[in-house]
């Protein structure tokens, strides 16, 4: 993605990631975002339990002194403000207790910390590897004349009937400690940036519905007009770029093989 300065200009005084990054309490707002959503692997929390979680993390990081002086509940407040927008403020059916989710914009705000942290060990070979294998699909999902995709299946056969004949001898290539470090802190990378994603999608989501609701609440046309907008608008969201690579991820999930 290529940028200049007033794109990063704009960044910089209105995108909720970089707002987050340059907020006066950043550390103790990222830390108490880890805790409460990252590593308990929580994407909604009750008001009550997160401000037990934001007093520990307070006087952990002030050792019980007055350096923040608000109550937890007007820091959960503030941060999902429609100024920040680093918590999701909703209720549940039933209950007049405020519930909060870690919106994507905090979510990268946690990423791009992850990425700073310096690697004993950064893993290649793996990420390389993927990087081969997208090439491959890519060629052969588009550009491969009939002859290059049987030639890439026969060699693909040739390589497995290979490794067949030398597991049934007993002789089986085990990955060293090093190649499954590299891989494993690949699949790491790569579940984390998923889960990122999907809490994209669903924020994505949400304002579409929201969009919907708010469209049904303002129609004042015909029921049948009211109706044949909103399939058309559903319609458009499963034809789009992300509803088509939601409908595959799910298509995957759900194959029995």
């Amino acid at each position: 993605m290529n940028f200049d300065y007033d794109d990063l200009s704009n960044l910089r005084h209105y995108n909720e990631t970089w707002k987050l990054l340059n907020a006066e309490h950043a550390p103790l707002i990222l830390a108490f975002l880890q805790q409460a959503f990252i590593s308990r692997g929580v994407s909604v929390a009750p008001e009550s339990e997160l401000c037990q979680i934001l007093e520990n993390v307070i006087f952990t990081a002030t050792n019980g002194s007055s350096t923040f002086t608000n109550e937890p509940t007007a820091y959960l407040t503030e941060w999902s403000s429609d100024s920040k927008r680093w918590l999701r403020r909703t209720y549940k059916s039933g209950s007049d207790e405020p519930f909060y989710d870690i919106t994507p914009a905090s979510q990268k705000a946690i990423e791009f910390i992850n990425s700073l942290h310096t690697y004993s060990f950064v893993g290649t070979e793996s990420r390389f590897r993927s990087i081969i294998d997208l090439l491959r699909q890519i060629t052969m999902g588009t550009v491969a004349e009939p002859s290059d995709v049987i030639r890439d299946l026969e060699l693909q056969i040739s390589v497995l009937t290979q490794r067949l004949e030398n597991a049934k001898r007993g002789q089986i290539d085990r990955l060293s400690e090093i190649e499954v470090l590299d891989r494993f802190q690949q699949f790491e990378q790569l579940a984390r940036m998923l889960v990122s994603d999907f809490r994209s999608v669903e924020y994505n989501l949400r304002d579409l519905d929201k969009g919907i609701r708010q469209k049904i609440a303002m129609w004042s046309g015909s029921k049948g007009e009211l109706l044949q907008s909103v399939l058309e608008n559903s319609d458009g969201i499963e034809n789009s770029q992300q509803g088509r690579s939601v409908s595959a991820f799910s298509f995957l999930l759900l194959n029995p093989n």
